[in-house]
């Protein structure tokens, strides 16, 4: 369930609901609700939850939530809470809390690593490097790279790469690359991504494409490409198009190593 409303030149609210249920094996559920409030001019109140599931041998269950608070021209204070809870084996509790509040027209320049390191069966490594540079009054540039490890058995790789630069009050040009790579028994490869380009006040084109594929065991291919453009004050042209493959293959237990035969 996607939902778009811009009203009157900035003020805009932007709402999505999206849901994937993936089963047999590696029954996953996983659910993402974003919340986007532009009010003002600059004032800006930004809302990101999500919530991932999955069920099932590699049972894990993380949620995140990212609020941003953006107060009188250029005096900004951002507030961001995020909670990884991972249930069964890897168990892993992180809870992150950080706040930043920058004063003074807006010129602002921040660099954070963070660095997390969990062992025990599923030993997973993970690095964040966020990079914040705010120069002359709108003139934004954010940059963040965040990258994430984990080896032994579902050995799984991830990075993630985010680009916001917004020019001229509100020309704002947003590019968000995220590759997920999961390697061993459940081979799981996810790229998603999206495009967010805002020219001239409401003018705004949004492209967003996702892939999906998981080989062996429960072999399923999801193809998901989004197209939204909205051109000329509320002119608005949408393109959605979802393709989901599943493939049976016989199951094995986790220690059953014996030789896979092909799938037919």
């Amino acid at each position: 369930i996607t939902t778009y409303a811009t009203i009157s030149h900035i003020t805009q609210s932007i709402t999505k609901t999206t849901t994937y249920a993936t089963i047999h094996h590696i029954t996953q559920s996983m659910t993402k609700i974003t919340t986007y409030a532009t009010i003002n001019h600059i004032t800006q109140s930004m809302t990101n939850t999500t919530t991932y599931a999955k069920i099932n041998h590699i049972t894990q269950s993380i949620t995140q939530t990212t609020t941003y608070d953006t107060i009188k021209h250029i005096t900004k204070s951002m507030t961001k809470i995020t909670t990884y809870a991972t249930i069964h084996h890897i168990t892993q509790s992180m809870t992150k809390k950080t706040t930043y509040a920058t004063i003074k027209h807006f010129t602002q320049s921040m660099t954070k690593t963070t660095t997390y390191a969990t062992i025990r069966h599923f030993t997973q490594s993970m690095t964040q490097t966020t990079t914040y540079a705010m120069i002359k009054r709108i003139t934004q540039s954010m940059t963040k790279t965040t990258t994430y490890a984990t080896i032994n058995h579902f050995t799984q790789s991830m990075t993630k790469t985010t680009t916001y630069t917004t020019i001229h009050h509100i020309a704002q040009s947003m590019t968000k690359t995220t590759i997920y790579a999961t390697i061993n028994h459940f081979t799981q490869s996810i790229t998603q991504t999206t495009t967010y380009v805002t020219i001239n006040h409401i003018a705004q084109s949004r492209t967003q494409t996702t892939t999906y594929t998981t080989i062996q065991h429960a072999t399923q291919s999801m193809t998901k490409t989004t197209t939204y453009a909205t051109i000329n004050h509320i002119t608005k042209s949408m393109t959605k198009t979802t393709t989901y493959a599943s493939i049976n293959q016989p199951y094995y237990p986790i220690h059953d190593l014996r030789p896979r035969p092909m799938p037919r």
